[in-house]
């Protein structure tokens, strides 16, 4: 190390956030060694003792230092921080066995033999004894420290644990840490070296403040750590221990071979190497599941919209109340969704809270998935984690609810992971395919069009039958296991006609006719592109490779799922659906970049990486404002839970709403029902949702004649009454008012009168003695369903064709004038009254 280094680290050691840091860290993990105060303890490369001051305050009393700097020994000598002897680490002055415990903190890396390095650590120590050793990580994080402190290399995780067995060692934890800093210390290290700034150590890089905030962070990240086991950091830890049947006679010292060192067990290392690929998947895992759920927390109590969440919630109520889906309420979705949402309540109750933490737990397993997915198709690790935060970031917000398009993406990159897993492991041939099928299964039960995309992707990597005739069958059962039974399910309710009428029937003729947008509407830039970015990223590998990509299984898969969801996006590609959609072209965007970088210097890389986090600057900008805003929000108080609700006015109608009798039914009227289930009052209406050109006249006329005999009070959103509104959410739809929504929006006026307005939102009280009549005319009788609910019925029980007839003559004999009648109306009567036993009226 450079004598001015020296002199920075003996001035900044004592209070440094990083020294403090590490040395908390080391003190807890050889506090849980057990040693007794009088173990035989060596301190390798003590510097300025740093090490020295964390052993003393542990109490150890038998304590030395090594260094082969005469510098680092007169400061040691200054602080008296113990004896500390001129040595080097790769000729210890120790006996064999001779010692219980050995640190060495960030001095291996120091050295031009490592292996011998290490084999020497392992000679000195007792059978049984412990070793403690940290090193720097990554060669990309190469900067000014490790110049000034004579670094000769970096270190991957795998690489230095491979050393540490090689010299005879176990390892017993392995862990890297200081990742919170990660990015930050990256940013920095390049700015250093862009703009060429002197200085003497990073150390000087400090203030009072700064140091207490990077205090804190700091001992939050070397608390967390060691069980959270991230997937990178600035360094490794690793403690090892020397196995107590290692026998060697007494001065022996291990071979000192210069060079590499060869494994004559290949079979052995194949099986490290997959253990540690192994172990390094599952602390990605959990490191991207755990920021994800602390990413979505902030919107646990906050509702940004009234709507689609609203839906899944109300029938998973019904459905928990014993009512039948399909039969006793309207539905136009399979029963996968509603099915899962109404385990959720069985277990964890009915309320807000809950839902958010099953959104959450749905969010966070797609964070996993993906990353996973993407690991296994690029086998980078940080380009994986990247991704998949880089996805949470732009796409959670607003949309940070229980929806059937992230259950849908949940199980489709489920069937993208396991596909890719069977793509490449030979040795469990069907477990792959069968996971896949069953995750695809699930999937086109909760979203058909878009699990039928993921189940025809998964298909494509088992398509070959003369070579995965197996895995095909075995798919193809997988596949079919939750459909069948969840048909079973509705069969067993008697709903299998309902279910196909509202399911495929509906759907097909009305869903796809006004929801048409263009793509990316409404969608931040990072949601529009990922599609277009990705499909280029590929063009630039497959140009140069035709022949090589025809054949990449891995490649052909990445690219059936990206296929499948840049389609699943359609026929409403706005950023939502987008940012549903999203997860399953990252694979493929992690394949390519992969492939397109892998021959690229490292210092192009790291220039890479460094414009891909400025991009990203504008996102995570926005993304704090979403979470600042949810957490500043208003918090109102209702039954499922308090909540901010984002709509203006919202609060305010829950308030009027919760201060009515609760055995006073509702009608929500046209697009909110969240606020029913907020409220915890009963939507009278089989139908959640009235959109024009969607909602059929029947339903409006079904919705009525309930609404006028069970509702007490009407709440409006004028919001999705205004013709300008929908021409803004709905650019394909025809007529913004056509004439059965008028009808109805009259009946609802006529029926009910106006109590009080917040924001949108209208209150409206139920007129005494209205009754039926008041729907008269909203369907024509060519469109009445006289097998579900006959609205001629009414019309027939009410005013008969003759009384209408009569009414209008008494009006022309007294001057009075004409009401205007079509001829729709009498009609409808006519037939009501053929089809009571009335006399035909001409």
């Amino acid at each position: 190390m450079d004598l001015a280094a020296y002199a920075v680290e003996a001035e900044v050691e004592e209070t440094h956030w990083w020294f403090v840091g590490r040395r908390q860290l080391f003190g807890r993990e050889i506090g849980g060694l057990g040693l007794s105060k009088d173990a035989s303890i060596l301190d390798v490369g003590t510097s300025t003792g740093t090490n020295l001051r964390m052993l003393a305050d542990l109490g150890y009393r038998r304590v030395v230092g090594l260094d082969r700097s005469d510098e680092a020994i007169r400061f040691c000598a200054e602080k008296r921080l113990g004896v500390v002897h001129p040595g080097d680490v790769c000729d210890l002055p120790f006996g064999y066995a001779s010692l219980d415990l050995v640190l060495a903190t960030d001095i291996i890396e120091h050295v031009e033999d490592d292996r011998l390095a290490l084999s020497e650590i392992a000679r000195v120590l007792v059978p049984g004894g412990s070793a403690v050793i940290t090193v720097p990580a990554f060669q990309s994080l190469w900067g000014l420290q490790d110049e000034v402190s004579h670094h000769i290399r970096r270190y991957r995780l795998p690489a230095l644990r491979n050393a540490v067995e090689t010299a005879g060692l176990r390892p017993v934890r392995c862990f890297y840490f200081n990742y919170l800093l990660f990015v930050p210390i990256w940013l920095a290290r390049q700015i250093l070296r862009v703009f060429d700034i002197k200085i003497s150590s990073e150390g000087q890089l400090n203030t009072r403040l700064l140091n207490r905030l990077l205090s804190r962070v700091f001992d939050f990240d070397v608390r967390t750590a060691p069980w959270l086991s991230p997937p990178f950091g600035v360094s490794i830890f690793v403690l090892a221990q020397k196995p107590i049947e290692t026998r060697r006679p007494m001065g022996t010292i291990l071979p000192r071979a210069r060079g590499p060192v060869t494994d004559q067990a290949g079979s052995s290392n194949d099986l490290v190497a997959r253990k540690a690929a192994g172990w390094n998947g599952l602390r990605g895992v959990l490191f991207v599941g755990l920021i994800s759920v602390v990413l979505c927390a902030p919107f646990a109590r906050y509702v940004g919209w009234l709507g689609d969440e609203g839906v899944l919630l109300q029938a998973a109520e019904r459905m928990a109340q014993g009512s039948t889906i399909y039969v006793d309420f309207f539905e136009f979705l399979p029963p996968g969704g509603f099915v899962l949402t109404q385990g959720w309540f069985g277990i964890a109750g009915t309320s807000m809270l809950s839902a958010r933490a099953l959104a959450t737990l749905t969010i966070a397993g797609i964070a996993c998935f993906t990353y996973l997915a993407c690991r296994q198709a690029s086998k980078r690790t940080l380009l994986s984690v990247g991704i998949a935060l880089g996805w949470m970031v732009i796409s959670q917000g607003y949309w940070t609810q229980v929806s059937h398009h992230w259950f849908t993406t949940l199980f489709s990159m489920i069937a993208a992971w396991a596909t890719l897993v069977s793509v490449e492991d030979s040795r469990h041939r069907l477990r792959g395919p069968l996971t896949a099928g069953i995750a695809a299964g699930a999937a086109i039960m909760v979203t058909p069009t878009r699990g039928a995309l993921a189940m025809l992707a998964g298909a494509t990597a088992v398509m070959n039958l003369r070579r995965y005739r197996a895995g095909f069958l075995a798919y193809v059962i997988a596949c079919a296991l939750i459909p069948i039974s969840l048909i079973a399910y509705v069969i067993g309710r008697d709903a299998q006609t309902s279910a196909w009428d509202d399911v495929i029937v509906f759907t097909a003729k009305h869903y796809a006719s006004v929801n048409p947008v263009p793509f990316g509407l409404w969608g931040n830039p990072y949601l529009t592109w990922i599609f277009p970015f990705a499909g280029l990223i590929t063009l630039c590998v497959c140009v140069p490779n035709r022949r090589e990509c025809l054949h990449d299984r891995v490649l052909r898969t990445c690219a059936a799922f990206g296929l499948a969801g840049f389609i699943g996006c359609f026929p409403r590609a706005d950023g939502a659906h987008i940012g549903f959609a999203a997860p399953l072209v990252c694979p493929l965007l992690a394949y390519s970049l992969a492939r397109v970088t892998w021959r690229w210097p490292a210092k192009f890389r790291h220039a890479a990486a460094a414009i891909a986090i400025l991009c990203f600057v504008p996102a995570a900008r926005w993304f704090w404002w979403k979470t600042y805003s949810a957490l500043h929000a208003e918090i109102v108080a209702t039954p499922r839970g308090r909540v901010s609700l984002a709509a203006r006015g919202a609060s305010e109608m829950a308030a009027r709403i919760a201060a009515t009798p609760s055995d006073h039914a509702f009608f929500f009227y046209p697009y909110m029902p969240m606020l029913a289930f907020l409220t915890a009052r009963r939507q009278v209406s089989q139908y959640d949702v009235f959109v024009p050109g969607y909602t059929l006249p029947s339903q409006y006329q079904e919705a009525c004649l309930d609404v006028m005999r069970s509702a007490g009070w009407v709440v409006i959103d004028r919001n999705w009454t205004d013709p300008k509104f929908l021409a803004g959410i709905f650019p394909a739809m025809r007529d913004f008012e056509p004439r059965e929504t008028r009808r109805f929006e009259q009946a609802l006026e006529a029926g009910f009168t106006f109590v009080a307005r917040d924001g949108s939102f209208e209150l409206r009280g139920r007129v005494p003695a209205v009754d039926e009549s008041v729907c008269a005319g909203i369907t024509g009788w060519f469109t009445l369903k006289p097998d579900k609910y006959p609205a001629t019925k009414g019309c027939g029980r009410v005013n008969s064709c003759s009384t209408i007839l009569k009414q209008q003559r008494d009006r022309r004999t007294t001057g009075a004038p004409s009401v205007r009648i079509e001829y729709r109306v009498l009609f409808t009567c006519a037939i009501s009254e053929i089809q009571n036993g009335g006399q035909r009226t001409s």
